[in-house]
């Protein structure tokens, strides 16, 4: 087949449920990205936390997707605390941020 050449993920980060006020977890959302090995690193502050990542999917462009979740503690999300999704992808890492208080910044 073809080589894909090495190309880095674009990475998103949503609260789950949704569109919902309550929010009990948090996905990063890794696309598009080859070869296949990825890492992702959960953090909530400066705490390391541990999240389910799954394993990377290949799509029809010969390209990648993951996904990597972290059930929140509530009393934790409710206190503004700052939430990194970190992947590491090859040479390049790239970090996602998210509180309470900014639902939308990176």
């Amino acid at each position: 087949g073809q080589t894909v050449p090495p190309t880095s993920p674009t990475v998103s980060l949503v609260t789950l449920p949704i569109g919902e006020s309550r929010v009990d977890a948090l996905m990063c959302v890794i696309q598009d990205f080859h070869p296949k090995s990825v890492s992702v690193t959960w953090k909530a502050g400066d705490r390391t936390v541990s999240g389910q990542t799954w394993e990377s999917e290949k799509g029809q462009t010969g390209l990648y997707s993951a996904s990597s979740l972290l059930k929140l503690d509530s009393s934790v999300w409710e206190s503004d605390t700052v939430y990194t999704c970190e992947v590491q992808h090859g040479a390049n890492k790239t970090t996602k941020t998210i509180s309470k208080d900014c639902s939308h910044c990176n």
